[in-house]
C-alpha cells in the first residue's frame, strides 16, 4: 500500500486546494441579464393580464341590452327603460 493520508479517505477533501471544490453559492448564481429578462417578462405579462381583464369588463358592459323590457305578470304589464 502506498503511503495513505493521515486519518483515512475522509481527509483526502481537506487536503484538496479551495478553489479545486464548487461552492453552491457560485453554481447557483445567475447572469445579471438573466434577471433583467426576467423581471421584464413578468411586468409585461402582468401587464397583458391588466388589459385582458380590462377588455372582458368593457365587453360585458357593451353587451348589457338597452333599450325597454316589458313584463307580463299577474300583477299586469309592467314597461321599464333600461
Amino acid at each position: 500500500m502506498r503511503n495513505a493520508p493521515v486519518g483515512g479517505p475522509r481527509r483526502i477533501a481537506s487536503v484538496l486546494p479551495e478553489c479545486s471544490v464548487p461552492r453552491a453559492s457560485s453554481v447557483r448564481k445567475t447572469r445579471p441579464g438573466r434577471a433583467r429578462r426576467r423581471r421584464y417578462f413578468l411586468i409585461i405579462a402582468a401587464l397583458v393580464a391588466v388589459a385582458a381583464v380590462l377588455g372582458y369588463q368593457l365587453y360585458q358592459e357593451r353587451q348589457k341590452t338597452t333599450g325597454i323590457e316589458i313584463n307580463l305578470g299577474k300583477g299586469g304589464i309592467s314597461i321599464e327603460k333600461k
